[in-house]
């Protein structure tokens, strides 16, 4: 029944972007990067969203993330960035256009935990 939350979870990098999935900040940044991308194009689409304020804690994400960011691993980077980033997009519409109450209920709660925990990696 909750089987497509295991899908809505970013997927574990290739082995061979050992250097990557090793650095557990950088892993982390993309990861929120990817999320608060999410984020903001559904405020995009709901006005009773905030928009001004995700996209300010978007771009300190997006700042993080270029600082631990090693000049030759932009395309491994990206690609993290883009797997988080579908798998909130997921969530999110889950949220907005489940199956039902429940369904909204579980995905909102879980995207509210993943944005919580991006948010304190900003505060900290």
């Amino acid at each position: 029944m909750i089987n497509w939350f295991i899908a809505a979870l970013p997927a574990p990098a290739l082995p061979v972007w050992d250097s990557i999935t090793s650095a557990p900040l950088l892993r982390e940044f993309a990861y929120c990067a990817g999320r608060y991308s999410a984020e903001l194009e559904f405020s995009w689409m709901f006005s009773n969203i905030d928009s001004d304020q995700i996209a300010r804690e978007r771009l300190a994400m997006i700042s993080l993330l270029e600082a631990v960011t090693p000049p030759d691993k932009g395309p491994e980077v990206l690609h993290l960035r883009l797997v988080a980033k579908v798998a909130h997009a997921e969530l999110l519409t889950r949220m907005w256009f489940g199956t039902g109450p429940e369904e909204a209920r579980i995905a909102q709660q879980r995207a509210e935990v993943e944005i919580a925990h991006c948010r304190a990696l900003i505060l900290s």
